[in-house]
């Protein structure tokens, strides 16, 4: 029901999730910043690729437009909006 007996026994419970929840929020705004790191330098790697791709012949270019992994890599770069 909710209800409490021993509200200093209530309140040192009460006192105690909030440290857990605040150590882990903090965790997890940890994880997201490195997280989000990952993903600015996995874009940077991203358009040195998409570079080296602009410099092969057309041949190639075209041959491996046509493959699944072209695909993959489209989408990979529309997800991320490189």
């Amino acid at each position: 029901d909710g209800a409490c007996d021993d509200p200093e026994a209530c309140l040192s419970s009460l006192e105690e999730r909030v440290r857990e929840l605040a150590t882990s929020r903090s965790e997890l705004e940890q994880r997201v910043s490195q997280l989000e790191e990952g993903e600015e330098e996995v874009k940077a790697l991203l358009r040195v690729l998409d570079g080296l791709l602009g410099q092969l012949p057309p041949e190639v270019v075209d041959r491996f437009s046509k493959t699944e992994e072209f695909k993959l890599y489209e989408r990979v770069l529309d997800r991320l909006k490189v």
